[in-house]
């Protein structure tokens, strides 16, 4: 199958759904079975799929599920985009049997899930509310994977029924977590984005219990940051301003640095480094700078250079110092003499000296002599910490850490 054949097999199933498998090339001169087996034993190419698209022109349910089964019985295997194309179409004309046929094929068949998944994505996008229902009624011994199969189908073909979030949301909320549940958020948040429905995607999303399971919330402020933020990240950054208490807010802002910083870094960095002094704002300006890094080390590099000292400025200095810890140890010990901060500063420093001595010994000896900080410092900077026994609850108020430890509370 030639990429330009598979494109066109894509848009014309998309097409076929869209008018309902409607076409005014209802004269035949075969029968849609024949011209179906006609396309069947033709090579990969577009004649094929022109005989198969005539063969699903002004497709009724009853010729449906005879090329269904044509199709099921052929004896060479059979692509999936072909499967879908028929299956696709099927669902578009009479929703029930099409619901109703997968859910009879052979669960050994390989492009049943497929198949299925292409049926309730265009159920969903014409009658959101029966698709829904088949899929929270599948059989209880279908395989999960199946069901979480088609649960993302659902969510992807939501959207287009324009008829809201709550019949949706929750079945994402209860699928288990992992890789589909992710896919499955990411594409209800861009196909709504995709369609204008901004602002209602982030009512939607405020409107997520905070304490859904598997930080469901978090999930789906970060899904709106990555695919809102690239096009409109000052609107984004306005909506998460309001959250930036909870940590599903400091999870879209992060996201939203990341994202903002791969299409403009220094505009990224300024919205970062303007924002009060929170969580938010760390997140913001190491997320933003990391991304700048990655991208364009030697300019990232210079414009944190050029940067007045700034307590803001030190989860990039923080960054900076551990990404260059393993290409250039002086330039990574310099930077981390720049964190205001004196407990970061002394964290990240002693990281990178102890990495440094671990490459070069004699080199890290030699910068640390002409750093001009005491050798006092240095000592109790890289001498191993012991480790500290653990807090318990005392009468007076004070803990098993010591009198010292307690003087300092």
């Amino acid at each position: 199958m030639t990429r330009r054949a598979a494109v066109l097999v894509s848009v014309l199933a998309a097409w076929l759904s869209a008018c309902g498998g409607e076409s005014e090339r209802d004269q035949r001169s075969t029968s849609p079975e024949d011209a179906l087996r006609a396309a069947l034993v033709e090579p990969a190419g577009l004649e094929r799929v022109e005989g198969l698209v005539d063969a699903v022109s002004g497709l009724d349910s009853a010729t449906a599920q005879h090329l269904a089964d044509i199709m099921a019985g052929w004896g060479e295997p059979i692509p999936a985009y072909e499967l879908r194309l028929l299956h696709a179409t099927w669902a578009a004309r009479d929703s029930d049997a099409a619901l109703e046929y997968v859910l009879l094929l052979d669960r050994e068949a390989p492009h049943r899930k497929n198949v299925a998944a292409q049926v309730v994505q265009v159920v969903a996008s014409r009658e959101p509310t029966k698709a829904r229902i088949w899929v929270v009624s599948l059989p209880e011994d279908e395989p999960e994977e199946f069901r979480t199969a088609m649960a993302v189908a659902l969510v992807e073909g939501w959207p287009a029924s324009r008829v809201g979030f709550e019949g949706v949301s929750d079945l994402i909320g209860s699928m288990p977590f992992g890789f589909e549940r992710e896919r499955a958020a990411r594409a209800l948040v861009e196909n709504l984005i995709d369609d204008g429905q901004l602002e209602e995607t982030m009512r939607w999303a405020e409107s997520i219990p905070e304490h859904t399971p598997g930080q469901f919330r978090a999930m789906v402020f970060r899904k709106v940051a990555v695919t809102a933020g690239k096009d409109s990240p000052q609107r984004i950054a306005d909506w998460l301003d309001g959250h930036r208490a909870h940590r599903y807010g400091q999870a879209g802002l992060r996201v939203l640095a990341r994202t903002w910083a791969e299409r403009d870094a220094e505009e990224a960095l300024r919205w970062a480094l303007a924002q009060p002094d929170d969580r938010g704002r760390f997140l913001s300006v190491k997320f933003a700078f990391s991304s700048f890094y990655d991208r364009d080390r030697a300019r990232a590099s210079a414009w944190l250079a050029t940067q007045p000292a700034s307590p803001a400025l030190d989860p990039a200095w923080l960054s900076y110092a551990l990404s260059e810890m393993f290409e250039d140890s002086e330039a990574a010990a310099s930077g981390a003499l720049e964190i205001v901060d004196e407990a970061t500063r002394d964290d990240i420093l002693a990281k990178v000296v102890r990495h440094w001595f671990g490459r070069d010994a004699e080199g890290a000896r030699a910068w640390i002599a002409a750093s001009g900080l005491p050798q006092a410092y240095w000592t109790a900077l890289l001498t191993p910490k012991r480790p500290q026994p653990r807090k318990t609850s005392q009468p007076d108020g004070q803990t098993d850490a010591g009198p010292a430890r307690a003087a300092q509370s």
